[in-house]
């Protein structure tokens, strides 16, 4: 009986002796992790920093990181497009009144001076409170994070997109429509979308969706997609 209890004891001694080695393991380990893990990213000033970008870490995490933008761009400075600037311009002071605004596409051939355009917004609004968060089109999934993290600003911004077309079935698309597709109350009335393609239509169009049409009394009706 004392042999017994002898090795019983040598039991819960090997047992607690590998339960510590274990958990110093363990947290050997979380600390490695912990390592490799980007640091947080700074909070964005919204009162010095006029525009951003959207940007996600070695963890796919994504955050907002500061831009310092080039103010030298005018509307002046636009050739060939006054009536789209005035016409842009027009909406962009709904925007910055708080009055409700659309949605925007800039669309045309390359070297049109689409994204002159919104450079233009920004040197000409920033004084009045407009700032611009620069969204690629792999990302736009992350909209929803995005206004999340504009919205209680005390700025009006621009979800900017540049150069965007989507084929068929890409998920992509979803993001972006979701933030379209909202109210006012749902993403706030402080942030407006623009998008620039080279495509007036972003999502492409089969030719047998045109092929469906019909004209009844001189009217022409879509065919159903």
């Amino acid at each position: 009986m004392n042999v017994a209890t002898v090795t019983s004891k040598h039991k819960d001694f090997d047992q607690e002796t590998m339960m510590t080695n274990l958990r110093s393991t363990l947290l050997t380990l979380a600390n490695r992790l912990l390592d490799t893990l980007p640091a947080p990213a700074p909070e964005i000033q919204w009162q010095e920093t006029l525009c951003a970008r959207w940007v996600h870490d070695r963890a796919n995490m994504g955050h907002l990181r500061a831009l310092k933008p080039r103010l030298d761009q005018t509307f002046d400075g636009l050739i060939g497009v006054d009536q789209q600037a005035n016409q842009f311009k027009a909406n962009l002071e709904l925007f910055l009144k708080g009055l409700p605004a659309n949605a925007t596409l800039l669309w045309g051939a390359r070297g049109t001076g689409k994204s002159s355009m919104v450079r233009a917004a920004l040197s000409a609004y920033h004084d009045r409170g407009l700032r611009i968060v620069e969204v690629e089109k792999a990302h736009l999934g992350d909209l929803p994070a995005i206004v999340e993290h504009v919205r209680s600003q005390p700025f009006q911004f621009l979800i900017y997109c540049d150069d965007l077309t989507f084929e068929d079935g890409e998920r992509e698309y979803s993001g972006l429509k979701t933030v379209l597709d909202g109210t006012l109350e749902e993403f706030g009335s402080n942030i407006l979308v623009v998008c620039t393609s080279n495509r007036r239509h972003l999502v492409s169009e089969p030719m047998s969706d045109n092929q469906q049409a019909t004209v009844v009394h001189g009217e022409i009706h879509q065919g159903d997609a």
